[in-house]
């Protein structure tokens, strides 16, 4: 969860990890401390209300919020639940 770090690959864009590669800018076109705080994605990806399914009700939500990167492999929406948590409320 890009609260912390970026991902800056050799050709310049940044994306959010190495398992999220959406493309939230390039360093040769923009200061990365305008991408870090202007881009969409990572204001979506960092406002943790917007998660959805069980990341979103888990109690450990704020902390944690799950892999952004998988719950988009597996459903093509980055704030899904990610299918390969092992936390359950039972």
């Amino acid at each position: 969860m890009p609260n912390g770090y970026v991902t800056i690959l050799p050709n310049g864009d940044v994306i959010p990890c190495m398992l999220l590669q959406a493309k939230l800018g390039n360093i040769r076109e923009e200061n990365v401390v305008r991408i870090w705080e202007r881009s969409p994605i990572l204001v979506n990806l960092r406002s943790r209300q917007l998660l959805e399914g069980q990341c979103g009700k888990c109690r450990y939500r704020d902390a944690c919020a799950g892999c952004r990167g998988r719950a988009y492999e597996e459903t093509k929406n980055m704030l899904a639940s990610d299918l390969g948590c092992w936390i359950t409320d039972e």
